[in-house]
């Protein structure tokens, strides 16, 4: 179990703490000092969430669109069942194949025995 932050330098720089000076409006003043109207101030804000949204959505399009590229390239099920179909069918005439093979060998073998004796 992890104990509580002992001392200021686990606390996050920008996280205000309970005991800070500054006051909501201590923040707000210097701002509007600066010959700003709260409109104006409210647009910027506006202005800046509508940038940081489109980014975001940016980046959902292209989630989304890497996403359909990879559904897009996963087979569907009759391609699957062509392919095991095939897979079946090849592997039952190579079990065939070298059971003759096996069989061949045999008979080379008893022939070359039935030579020698």
């Amino acid at each position: 179990m992890r104990a509580p932050p002992s001392d200021e330098r686990e606390r996050r720089p920008a996280q205000p703490t309970l005991s800070s000076p500054l006051s909501h409006d201590a923040k707000v003043e210097p701002i509007l000092a600066e010959g700003r109207t709260g409109g104006e101030i409210t647009s910027e804000i506006g202005e800046l969430l509508r940038l940081w949204i489109g980014t975001q959505m940016e980046r959902v399009d292209d989630l989304v669109a890497e996403a359909e590229a990879k559904t897009a390239a996963i087979p569907d099920l009759r391609t699957l069942r062509e392919i095991v179909g095939e897979w079946v069918v090849l592997t039952y005439s190579l079990q065939a194949e070298v059971t003759d093979l096996k069989a061949e060998v045999r008979s080379l073998k008893a022939r070359l025995e039935a030579r020698r004796a």
